[in-house]
């Protein structure tokens, strides 16, 4: 295939009379459209067809690889040759600022959303940005104040994310101790009997004492309005603790000072002998990597659960366990009491207990369905509840409510995880109840999940198990972020910003030495997977097929005008002036190129997308030499 050359000049034919177009301005605009065609193009064929990753990110990779080559040869190369360096460098530094300010305008309103690359680039950015200011945080807590920052850094690296709904309770008296809270955002009110209610707002910490002396807390703490918390699950403190001497030497020191004395007198009725024997204990026991003893300890019935726990029903990955694994299990349980009417937990809370009744009646409801259809689950004695829900990580599907006075066993996600990460024989338990079809038919249900994605969901939680990780949770869409309304909108707006330099090089170009095919058709191959990828992110934003082929459309019908209005422009312009321009544009499209189409690629495909790229790069050099 040749080179197309279109003369600067206003009224001749030659190779414009191929498309029928009687100007070069034209020819810019047909041009335009060409090098957009693909958008709706890949709009139809994500509608009846999505290819595999690594297939979309070949062609991501080449399309990539041609465009910087076109880049370079029919841009950059002819405007050194002439002497414009300066110039074109000017220009191409222009050219990228402006593209990265714009990039970081349309991601702030959701445009980010547009590829995957793109999610995890913002989702990190704003982690990261908070993950700094946790550290601070950390460091106004007496306990971690002297800290190195690479140990205040090691503990924020194990805190997460967790979202509270207005009313919800984090913690109640009598609650086993399993995590630490931060405020990140919101408002959350605590009540101890030591000291009058307050309000904790951005950066406070709740729950500090009872974490650290593993006592049940003495208080309660609800969320005041929506709150976004960080927190520390209690074995991942544990296992730092065991493995930073300079940590654990800070927790000895706590545990021995004056305000946790206080503490254990005021909010649990210890007496002075009592308190100072524990302390001792608990410094010496934290110093030599051990957990701290119980000061007070948690409301529990171990031998009572012993004797259930082989007939534990609907959750069956307690049943023969080894003595001392099933010990360890009991320990880490917490039994609490209902009133008749209490809600456990809402429809879609997070799953972060497992429940199992000891004595009376819960009753799970799915407030969305009719019960003339289908009637509430009634739970009696030695059955779990929650189960699926809390193995998966996924959301209650259901409300569960006490029909009776009703006691119940509580196992925390963050224990469960530590037991299965030290006890082998339930860590096979749980591997074989995960390959249970009721777990598939779970996420097929309840999560919206097609027959292989939930089987990729099992295979990979059992391969994280294997190699001694915790069980992933169910991906939810919208959950990690917080999407702002309009966001398919901005994911056209994120490609109409791609497509503002591809369509000003044309016409550019068109005013300068002419178009080469190599530069048409690197644009085409990049706008195809391009638009394949972002239209799926679309449609799942709810817009219907008809309306993001529109916008695709619209956009190929821009890239046209754009292509011609930046013909009209630049047509007259001198040398030096559009040596500028066409670096303006070659700066804007290579910055595009670095920010999201190969990061994109990459992350898709993995490895052979660098050779992907290199067979994208030569097959334009082909072209041109072709030409």
């Amino acid at each position: 295939m040749g080179v197309f050359l279109f003369p600067a000049g206003p009224t001749r034919h030659t190779a414009c009379a191929m498309l029928d177009v009687p100007t070069t301005t034209g020819a810019a605009f047909l041009l335009g459209l060409l090098s957009a065609a693909s958008l709706p193009l890949g709009t139809l064929t994500a509608a009846a067809w999505q290819p595999g990753e690594r297939v979309l990110a070949g062609l991501m990779a080449f399309g990539g690889g041609a465009l910087l080559a076109a880049i370079t040869v029919e841009l950059v190369a002819p405007r050194l040759a002439g002497g414009e360096g300066v110039a074109v460098t000017a220009g191409g530094l222009t050219g990228g600022l402006f593209f990265a300010g714009l990039n970081h305008l349309v991601n702030s309103r959701g445009g980010f959303l547009r590829k995957a690359s793109t999610v995890i680039a913002h989702v990190r950015g704003r982690r990261n940005r908070r993950f700094r200011r946790l550290q601070d945080v950390l460091h106004t807590l007496p306990v971690f104040r002297d800290l190195a920052p690479a140990h205040r850094e090691a503990l924020a690296g194990e805190m997460t994310v967790y979202a509270a709904q207005p009313g919800e309770a984090l913690f109640s008296p009598g609650d086993a101790p399993d995590r630490l809270f931060v405020v990140d955002e919101g408002a959350v009110t605590v009540r101890r009997p030591d000291t009058e209610a307050h309000t904790c707002t951005a950066d406070a910490a709740m729950g500090v004492r009872a974490f650290l002396a593993g006592t049940p807390h003495a208080g309660s703490a609800v969320a005041e309005t929506a709150a976004q918390l960080w927190v520390l699950p209690r074995g991942a403190f544990e296992r730092l603790t065991a493995q930073t001497p300079a940590l654990a030497e800070a927790v000895a020191r706590d545990l021995q000072g004056d305000t946790m004395r206080r503490y254990l007198r005021d909010c649990h009725g210890l007496d002075d002998a009592a308190i100072t024997t524990w302390q001792r204990r608990a410094a010496d026991s934290v110093r030599a990597g051990d957990t701290v003893p119980q000061a007070v300890p948690l409301h529990q019935a171990l031998e009572d659960f012993l004797e259930v726990a082989d007939h534990v029903g609907r959750f069956p990955v307690f049943r023969d366990l080894p003595g001392h694994e099933l010990e360890a299990v009991a320990s880490r349980l917490t039994r609490r009491t209902f009133r008749r009417g209490e809600t456990l937990f809402h429809q879609g809370r997070p799953a972060d207990h497992l429940y199992i009744v000891d004595h009376g009646e819960v009753t799970l409801v799915d407030p969305t369905q009719d019960t003339g259809d289908e009637p509430p689950r009634t739970i009696r004695d030695r059955e779990a509840f929650g189960g699926l829900s809390f193995l998966t990580g996924a959301r209650h599907s259901v409300s569960a409510v006490a029909t009776d006075t009703t006691t119940v066993w509580m196992l925390s996600r963050d224990a469960f995880d530590t037991l299965v990460a030290r006890f082998p024989a339930l860590d096979d338990r749980v591997k074989a109840f995960l390959q249970r079809e009721q777990i598939t038919d779970y996420l097929r249900t309840r999560n919206g999940f097609d027959a292989n994605r939930a089987s990729r969901w099992v295979g990979r939680a059992v391969r994280r198990l294997e190699s001694g990780g915790a069980i992933p949770s169910v991906p939810e869409a919208g959950a990690a972020l917080a999407r702002p309304a309009g966001v398919p909108v901005a994911i056209w707006l994120g490609m109409t910003l791609d497509a503002v330099p591809e369509s000003l090089v044309i016409g550019a170009t068109l005013g300068g030495h002419g178009v080469g095919a190599a530069l048409i058709g690197g644009l085409f191959l990049s706008n195809y997977p391009e638009a394949l990828s972002s239209s799926a992110g679309m449609r799942e934003q709810g817009m219907g097929l008809g309306r993001v082929l529109f916008l695709w459309t619209a956009l190929m019908v821009l890239t046209g005008a754009g292509a011609a209005t930046g013909h009209l422009f630049f047509a007259d312009l001198g040398p030096t002036a559009l040596a500028f321009v066409q670096g303006t544009a070659a700066g804007a499209i290579l910055t595009m190129i670095a920010e999201t189409m190969l990061p994109e690629a990459y992350f898709r495909g993995g490895q052979g997308i660098g050779l992907a790229t290199l067979l994208g790069f030569l097959a334009a050099v082909l072209l041109k030499a072709g030409g």
